[in-house]
């Protein structure tokens, strides 16, 4: 019997690309029956084409005369045999497939059915008066945003809003010791119910797991009532508590990146080594919190209260603090390279041995304030107001004051204050102490402190009161030519920054 010759290189073409159609098919479910018939139909078309190829070579030498063993009856059945089985195999696989992709689709849709039934059942435990069986709801949502990431971003709006609703309610959540309804925020005033607190932590990630099911820009606790709060090392990149309530909250080492944080109040709170670069805290309350050592590089800061706030070696280059109040505040060995100051109220401050080179002191007030071996290399004023203050003005401005001696015309040292200024101050003090004495189980102590130090800068005000303004840096400061190398470092630093909160906003904004 000759060798089978091998089939010719067009039919094996052919076949290759049909072969791809099929599997197409199959990864295509919705493919039309003609569609079935038609590949189907070319399939068989080609293998009874190769059979007869097959046949004329081995077949068409006895029409001349030739004989041909390849020829014979039975070789021919055999191979119609051989044909005939290749075509049930092949009806067989697709019949086998059909069943998988259905099991594979029934599934699936028993499995949609389960996450529709979970998420269900635990709305459904979300509106019920009992606190356990809420929690029991927020941690069924949790795991199935685990389970499923198409559900996760819905979930943690969920959640969020269950936080705000329930914080902020008027509806009665108890009663007093006079037998009085009280509201969540009356009941709850120095830290959050267990239910709260609980569905925090599913929020907020502070073990920062690489598998947690949410984004921390999702996040959204606006207005919410958080006094007290543990968000230790919480994860809250970009997260929004614009107006939020976090007093004596504790946010140690708290990741707030790019967060919204104006309006909000922080008075007696922990945020020392928090990470706050390029993070809005316009108009924010801060007065007596414990910030040392946080990172402001990039923020905004401005109108934001921190009298008497602890910013011991915090950081704040590039930072827009134009008209901020840090009376009393403590920033020694603070690094403000850089940032805008126009208009800042600094009297009786600590700024002993802390970094102002190159900063905007255009109409700041310093007063009183502690000005040992502060550093003013470089420091200008400069009276435009610029609105727009951010990373990119204040790289801008540092390249250009770079090998530049100190310039300052209209900041304040001594003297030049309106007796406006000094009645701002007193009923800004007022309303301070006033907020801090409503924080139930305050420590007295720190309120008797911040009182003692307000009375000090009051004191400092009513001495400079109606006299001479002194533009002068007093002596014990150190003044001068803020070098181009040193100032290379800081433009290098802001600007790895400024790339790195891009990209950040570039993630959120493409990616969600």
């Amino acid at each position: 019997m000759k060798p089978i010759k091998k089939t010719p290189s067009f039919l094996r073409k052919t076949i290759t690309s049909c072969l791809r159609k099929l599997q197409e098919y199959y990864e295509h479910p919705y493919t039309t029956t003609i569609t079935t018939t038609v590949i189907i139909f070319i399939f068989l078309s080609l293998f009874i084409l190769l059979m007869v190829s097959l046949s004329w070579e081995y077949c068409w030498p006895p029409a001349l005369g030739k004989t041909n063993g390849d020829c014979e009856i039975g070789t021919l059945i055999v191979r119609l045999g051989y044909a005939i089985g290749g075509v049930i195999a092949l009806f067989v696989a697709m019949a086998g497939a059909k069943r998988a992709r259905a099991l594979d689709e029934t599934a699936k849709a028993q499995e949609r059915g389960n996450i529709e039934d979970r998420y269900k059942n635990a709305i459904e435990q979300f509106g019920k008066e009992d606190p356990s069986i809420r929690l029991a709801g927020a941690y069924g949502l949790y795991h199935l945003a685990k389970d499923n990431k198409d559900r996760r971003e819905n979930i943690c709006d969920v959640l969020c809003v269950h936080i705000r609703e329930l914080t902020t309610s008027e509806v009665a959540v108890g009663k007093n010791s006079d037998g009085k309804e009280i509201k969540y925020s009356e009941k709850y005033a120095t830290k959050p119910s267990n239910e709260i607190q609980s569905i925090l932590d599913l929020l907020v990630n502070k073990e920062n797991k690489k598998d947690f099911p949410f984004k921390s820009h999702w996040i959204n606790l606006a207005s919410a009532y958080l006094n007290g709060a543990n968000l230790w090392k919480a994860q809250l990149q970009g997260a929004n508590l614009w107006n939020a309530r976090l007093q004596r909250a504790s946010l140690y080492q708290a990741q707030l990146q790019g967060a919204h944080l104006s309006l909000s109040q922080f008075q007696g709170a922990v945020l020392g080594s928090a990470q706050l670069q390029g993070a809005v805290l316009r108009l924010a309350q801060l007065q007596n919190a414990e910030i040392k050592y946080a990172q402001f590089q990039g923020a905004n800061l401005s109108y934001a209260h921190l009298q008497e706030a602890d910013l011991s070696s915090a950081q704040f280059q590039g930072a827009d603090l134009n008209l901020t109040q840090l009376q009393g505040a403590n920033l020694r060995e603070a690094q403000l390279q850089g940032a805008s100051l126009r208009g800042a109220q600094l009297q009786g401050a600590n700024l002993s041995s802390a970094g102002l080179q190159m900063t905007n002191l255009s109409s700041a007030q310093f007063q009183g304030a502690d000005l040992i071996k502060t550093d003013f290399r470089g420091a200008f004023t400069e009276q435009k107001y610029n609105t727009d203050f951010n990373i990119d003005a204040a790289i801008k401005k540092l390249k250009d004051k770079r090998n530049q001696k100190d310039d300052i015309q209209n900041a304040i040292f001594s003297g030049g204050v309106r007796k406006y200024e000094l009645d701002d101050f007193k009923k800004t003090t007022a309303t301070t102490l006033d907020e801090l004495d409503k924080i139930k189980n305050y420590n007295q102590v720190r309120i008797n402190h911040f009182e003692l130090k307000m009375n000090k800068v009051e004191k400092i005000l009513e001495d400079n009161l109606s006299k001479p303004e002194d533009n002068s840096i007093p002596s014990g400061a150190i003044t001068g030519i803020y070098p181009k190398a040193e100032a290379d470092k800081i433009i290098a630093m802001l600007e790895e920054l400024n790339k790195q909160l891009i990209e950040i906003e570039i993630r959120q904004y493409y990616w969600g």
